[in-house]
């Protein structure tokens, strides 16, 4: 049984989206952090605008003891300042973190082995280096990470069935269409299903259990 996890784009109240992900019930709750302008760790899906955001220190505090926090790296540099804020707030064992830079996975398990990653895969079919996402395993297996974040699309391309022969359990990612859900919330080899509608991903996983 997968567990879910609330993914969240940009709102101009960044706290009230915060609490409608919470007040789901999901199990973790993604913020996708950058480093602001100022230097501060941020949550902000896409690139910085005039939007005012959350500091991380404020969305960790609000997850705290509700839902676990899946933080998503979209920048290189302030991993393990990331690492160790979380785990003074949230605590060992209440997060994971992903990202597409190998990098940054090396980096992190390099100095604190015990977190666990997931290595994100799935580019667009038109950029530069899909191909290398259909076949994953050894970017996986070389920069350490523990379980592979996959864009949904791929899992029906073989993707999915290779990285858990490989012994990678799966985070699919965005997966919004309602059928598309009830496919996977019971598969096996997902460990977390994302989804931009965790109320109804979970009320699927109840009424389909079995």
């Amino acid at each position: 049984m997968a567990l879910v996890s609330a993914h969240r784009r940009d709102s101009d109240d960044e706290p009230t989206a915060l609490a409608r992900a919470l007040s789901t019930g999901a199990e973790y709750v993604e913020l996708d952090i950058r480093r602001g302008p100022a230097g501060d760790l941020l949550v902000s899906h896409d690139r910085l605008t005039g939007i005012p955001r959350t500091g991380v220190l404020d969305a960790l505090k609000l997850l705290q003891g509700r839902a676990k926090a899946h933080l998503d790296l979209k920048e290189e540099g302030h991993e393990l300042t990331v690492v160790e804020m979380t785990e003074e707030i949230m605590g060992p064992g209440n997060y994971v973190v992903t990202t597409k830079s190998p990098r940054s996975i090396r980096t992190i398990k390099d100095a604190r082995p015990e977190v666990h990653c997931a290595l994100s895969v799935g580019r667009s079919f038109w950029e530069r280096g899909f191909v290398s996402d259909i076949g994953p395993v050894n970017r996986i297996r070389a920069c350490g990470a523990d379980w592979v974040a996959l864009n949904y699309r791929l899992a029906g391309l073989g993707v999915l069935d290779r990285c858990a022969k490989a012994g990678f359990p799966a985070m699919l990612w965005t997966i919004n269409d309602l059928p598309t859900i009830r496919r996977y919330i019971h598969d096996p080899r997902v460990a977390v299903l994302i989804t931009d509608r965790p109320a109804e991903a979970l009320a699927l996983r109840l009424s389909t259990r079995g």
